[in-house]
């Protein structure tokens, strides 16, 4: 019987994962814990997005003239002019914008449909692409528990899914903070290690 147990929740988990950080991004944006999930360090991995897609504008300079359309209290984040060139550069690499470019995609078609503004930082770009970080901490968890059954019993790797998720940084950067780099990182590591024992 015990075992009967161990073996659906280790096989629901990743969605149990996923509905418990639906339903904490819902409660932390509709009681505005929070002001947007596009913030910080947030808005200088996703800035390639607005600017290359969006603006048209591989250079940045659009967005260091009117960086974020208003819906940031920040001024050019993460995107420095190079005192040799003269040119804008985002400090952080592209990687993790290539990861979010499915739901910033998403998102622009949906601004496109509804008629909203169309520049990366409005209500679709907020939320969609906030979602990214949630979606590759749920794959990623798929790919961890597909590794470390190969290795371990079920009650093993169930325990270690739940200390990772709910031990560690890991639901966090999942829901509060996803749009930074720690939950895609989480997805490409897990990731790697499968591809490692192939």
């Amino acid at each position: 019987m015990l075992q009967a147990v161990i073996r659906a929740v280790l096989r629901l988990f990743p969605v149990a994962t996923a509905a418990l950080g639906l339903a904490g991004y819902w409660y932390l944006y509709s009681h505005q814990l929070v002001d947007r999930p596009i913030r910080a360090d947030g808005v200088s991995y996703y800035q390639y997005l607005p600017a290359w897609i969006a603006d048209g504008d591989p250079t940045f300079e659009t967005q260091a003239r009117d960086c974020c359309f208003g819906y940031t209290t920040e001024l050019p984040v993460g995107i420095e002019r190079r005192l040799t060139t003269g040119r804008w550069l985002d400090v952080h690499p592209i990687g993790v914008a290539v990861l979010m470019l499915p739901f910033f995609l998403a998102a622009h078609g949906l601004s496109w449909w509804s008629n909203l503004p169309r520049d990366g930082f409005s209500l679709y770009y907020q939320y969609i692409v906030g979602l990214a970080g949630l979606a590759y901490v749920v794959a990623g968890l798929m790919i961890l528990r597909r590794l470390l059954l190969r290795h371990f019993s079920k009650p093993v790797v169930l325990a270690t899914l739940v200390a990772i998720t709910f031990g560690t940084n890991l639901f966090h950067y999942a829901v509060y903070d996803s749009t930074y780099s720690h939950a895609f990182s989480f997805c490409l590591v897990a990731l790697m290690l499968l591809l490692l024992e192939l």
